[in-house]
């Protein structure tokens, strides 16, 4: 975030103004992690995804990864039920699109409970 917060050619303080936080709170997340909640709010300001803020983050989801290369895949239903696809994703997504796609996802869900 260093590095971000120079590229950015402004203060300290006008970042925080601008990404909704107190200074002090900036200032803390600048020498440190910021947690999970606000880091969309600084990957908006810096205009980066979130993951070029938090590569520790990354790096642990890139160690728990075990799904294949390919974006998607499609198979049989996991419990057999006609009509419905197993569907796996490996994509990465910016978190406002997570969010819609996890809205879907959920009701599909709901649409194909017994």
């Amino acid at each position: 975030m260093q590095e971000l917060t120079k590229k950015s050619g402004l203060a300290q303080a006008e970042l925080a103004r601008r990404a909704g936080l107190s200074r002090d709170t900036f200032n803390r997340y600048h020498s440190g992690r910021p947690p999970s909640d606000k880091l969309n709010a600084l990957a908006e300001l810096f205009s980066v995804h979130p993951n070029d803020i938090d590569e520790e983050r990354l790096t642990l989801r890139k160690r728990s990864d075990t799904i294949s290369d390919e974006p998607y895949r499609v198979g049989k239903s996991s419990n057999g039920t006609p009509n419905l696809a197993h569907l796996t994703l490996n994509v990465d997504v910016h978190i406002s699109d997570m969010s819609r796609i996890l809205e879907i996802v959920t009701k599909a869900l709901k649409k194909s409970a017994p």
